[in-house]
């Protein structure tokens, strides 16, 4: 029963995030990390150019769940993909972001290792 309880209390979901490869060294599963996001800017649709807003903060300390092999499943043509766990409200920003045509970057947290050794 105690484990239903524990289950019961994980708020945190894995989503994959694809990144450009390499990945940063040391990034690997505990590592502590920070989504930034740059949005496409609508506005340059009318002149036929893709250009991004200026990057922000979307998530702040996001534990690293996975890091995928280079030209491993789905995200082959994409890089290499990095599973972090996210509450549902950093989740819902991440898919967003994703969806709408975003370029999301990994940064390691500073100070932030995670997870043990």
């Amino acid at each position: 029963i105690s484990a239903l309880g524990a289950a019961a209390a994980l708020t945190r979901r894995p989503v994959s995030v694809p990144v450009e490869a390499p990945v940063p060294a040391g990034l690997r599963p505990g590592a502590l990390v920070d989504l930034w996001t740059s949005a496409r800017d609508t506005s340059s649709a009318a002149t036929g150019t893709t250009a991004f807003l200026p990057p922000r903060r979307l998530v702040s300390a996001a534990e690293v769940h996975d890091v995928s092999a280079e030209g491993s499943g789905i995200t082959s043509a994409r890089g290499v993909a990095v599973q972090v766990m996210l509450e549902e409200p950093e989740l819902i920003a991440t898919l967003d972001a994703l969806a709408n045509g975003g370029r999301l970057t990994v940064i390691p947290s500073v100070g932030g290792s995670g997870g043990a050794g």
